[in-house]
């Protein structure tokens, strides 16, 4: 299977911004174990 062309990652301040955004922005108070970044499962509410 051929490779797909992917859009270019960010660089310097803006990786930077992306990687706050991952980690303390979008991110829910869970309890228990955690989940992996690219799991599909809907939070429990």
């Amino acid at each position: 299977v051929a490779k797909q062309e992917k859009r270019k990652k960010k660089t310097g301040r803006a990786k930077r911004r992306l990687q706050y955004k991952q980690r303390f922005v979008n991110k829910v108070a869970t309890f228990g174990r955690r989940r992996g970044p690219n799991s599909n499962q809907q939070a429990a509410s």
